[in-house]
């Protein structure tokens, strides 16, 4: 009777020979599909396959797909030209925004750079396109808006005349969720003054002609989410106390309230020199670290590329 019993062989530094009978126990006559790491050990050689079968090509057809970015559910954002599509329900979906914008606004050959942080995609690229932050909002939805907001152009102030001498200020707000987490930009401020007025428990003072964010062509704001929050200071004083909250079309707001009812409420985030939270520029390149972002090669206002 034979009796065997397995023979370990721990190591494959000898690779493969054609006399392979009398070989020694490190070389091999063949091993399909392992390669030998420099260990002189067998791994699976790599390999490739379609990442949907169903649907291998985008809806843009044969065109430049420019960045591959995996988001935090683990599915593949495939970016091309001004256009971020996302697979669902087997097939693509085209990830827009709010009023149907898409996440960049360059053309077929831009190049894209984004960066993660806080469960946020922000996405840029070398046409300077607006910031965008991709996320998965607390319905398990991709959503993309527009990183920050911008400083609201100046209302109308009125009131009738008076003494007393007050200062309004503005500033959009937006609030969501992503997963089970509230986020909250705030814009910076916008301040108006209204001097040699009454006092608005007394005689109102309107605020008129409040401009609405739109979004027109390039920017993906939820408009229908955003928020304009009114502060006031007391007569003469120089604190911005809480007013009021106001939905982005609404356009006026008339003011009645007393010096003594603000005065418990919320001081404006910029109380005590606290800089504005300015949009985030335009810029080719993004990175974060340490819950800082850098920006690199920036087009300011007027246009200059810096």
């Amino acid at each position: 009777m034979l009796i065997t019993q397995p023979y370990q062989i721990d190591t494959f530094h000898g690779g493969i020979t054609d006399k392979h009978i009398d070989a020694e126990p490190h070389k091999y006559q063949m091993a399909d599909n392992f390669l030998v790491s420099i260990n002189a050990k067998l791994f699976t050689r790599p390999g490739s396959e379609l990442l949907y079968p169903m649907h291998p090509q985008i809806p843009s057809g044969a065109q430049r797909i420019g960045c591959l970015i995996e988001d935090f559910d683990e599915d593949i954002l495939v970016q091309s030209a001004s256009k971020i599509f996302y697979e669902k329900d087997d097939d693509w979906e085209t990830l827009q925004g709010p009023t149907g914008n898409n996440v960049l606004t360059g053309g077929i050959n831009n190049v894209v750079d984004y960066a993660k942080w806080n469960n946020h995609i922000f996405v840029t690229d070398d046409n300077f396109s607006p910031l965008s932050k991709i996320y998965i909002d607390e319905n398990g939805d991709k959503q993309v808006r527009t990183a920050g907001l911008p400083r609201m152009d100046e209302p109308d102030v009125s009131g009738e005349p008076g003494d007393e001498a007050y200062l309004y200020a503005f500033m959009y707000k937006f609030s969501y969720k992503v997963g089970s987490v509230t986020f909250k930009d705030l814009g910076p401020v916008t301040i108006i003054q209204a001097s040699a007025v009454d006092k608005p428990d007394e005689e109102p003072i309107e605020i008129t002609n409040i401009p609405e964010l739109e979004n027109g062509a390039l920017y993906n704001y939820d408009t229908d989410n955003i928020k304009i929050e009114i502060y006031r200071t007391s007569s003469g004083g120089d604190t911005f106390y809480f007013l009021a909250e106001i939905d982005n079309d609404t356009g006026s707001y008339t003011d009645t309230t007393p010096d003594a009812e603000i005065l418990n409420n919320r001081t404006l985030y910029i109380t005590g020199d606290v800089l504005d939270n300015d949009p985030p520029p335009l810029a080719k390149v993004i990175h974060v670290a340490n819950n800082f972002a850098w920006y690199g090669c920036i087009k300011s206002a007027d246009g200059e590329v810096l």
